[in-house]
């Protein structure tokens, strides 16, 4: 809304971290539609007078079925971290944006715990071709374009950063574009499940109609040479750049923002082994990003590692 014109916590989120003592957990869930003046029983808009009727209300959740909202995510945050039903986690883990039990909507949801164990975070130096893990590098090919940005708050204040950053790659005209990393072995020793965060990044093929669902593979491979291939598209659909009119004006003038958010992609190495059981998972010291399944995009990867999930 007026006030709160950005996914502001999304700053808090990529300031927690862990200190790997206990088990913990964050998660953040970007919900198209929603405001934060409507959670609750008291506001009607977040400004009154002349400003309350410039806001453009049409593509606002109703109040009542955002309050819904909060209650089941809050409920299952208690449930999960008061009483340990962890059952509840798996409302908050997932896209939720096709769950009959949550009101209809786009949901982008981003998870870290205290058992991730990273590959690349893009913390560490603008250096193109370094992790975050000791010993591992990167290797590219058919990239357009491709460097790592400090990634900006997206809407009426993209001026400000979000204290993070992230991997941008840029690929046109072709289906042969890859991104890899070269990892020593030890890294998957330390989970089960390989996690990832990506956002699509292509705000000029929403804007010019020319752009694609983001869909690519991710292939692995043992130290023995044994590979097996997963589809980004069965395990998360990725939204595309939401655009949005925050006030009525902008339909006079055609004038539209872009929100866009890191999804966080989960695949259990059990999966990953289905397609190739003489893959062994603990001995896995190469992860590709293959851009094999559309001929153009433009994306951000950040959060590359390997968690424990019970």
């Amino acid at each position: 809304d007026q006030d709160v014109t950005t996914f502001m916590g999304v700053k808090q989120y990529n300031n927690l971290s862990f200190s790997g003592e206990k088990e913990c957990y964050k998660v953040y869930k970007y919900i198209f539609g929603a405001n934060h003046g409507q959670f609750n029983t008291m506001w009607e808009t977040d400004f009154s007078g002349i400003r309350k009727f410039i806001l453009n209300q049409a593509t606002i959740l109703e109040r009542e079925t955002q309050r819904q909202i909060l209650l089941g995510y809050v409920t299952a945050f208690l449930e999960d971290t008061l009483q340990g039903k962890q059952e509840y986690r798996t409302l908050l883990l997932e896209d939720n944006t096709e769950d009959e039990s949550m009101p209809q909507t786009l949901y982008i949801t981003a998870y870290e715990d205290s058992s991730f164990q990273p590959i690349a975070t893009y913390e560490e130096d603008m250096e193109l071709d370094t992790l975050t893990c000791e010993e591992g590098n990167v290797d590219i090919y058919g990239m357009s374009y491709w460097k790592e940005i400090e990634v900006p708050f997206y809407g009426y204040h993209s001026y400000a950063d979000t204290d993070n950053h992230a991997v941008y790659l840029n690929w046109k005209n072709r289906t042969d574009a890859s991104y890899s990393y070269q990892i020593p072995k030890s890294v998957f020793e330390r989970g089960n499940v390989f996690t990832f965060s990506v956002m699509d990044y292509d705000v000029d093929g929403v804007k010019s109609g020319e752009h694609v669902p983001l869909d690519f593979s991710i292939e692995f491979q043992d130290e023995e040479g044994n590979c097996a291939l997963v589809r980004l598209g069965d395990y998360s659909k990725i939204a595309p750049p939401l655009p949005v009119r925050l006030y009525k004006l902008e339909v006079l003038t055609s004038k539209l923002n872009y929100k866009m958010n890191f999804q966080t992609v989960r695949i259990p190495y059990s999966e990953i082994k289905e397609q190739n059981p003489k893959l062994q998972m603990d001995r896995i010291v190469k992860v590709e990003f293959r851009f094999d399944q559309v001929e153009r995009g433009t994306i951000l990867i950040d959060q590359v590692g390997v968690a424990t999930q019970k």
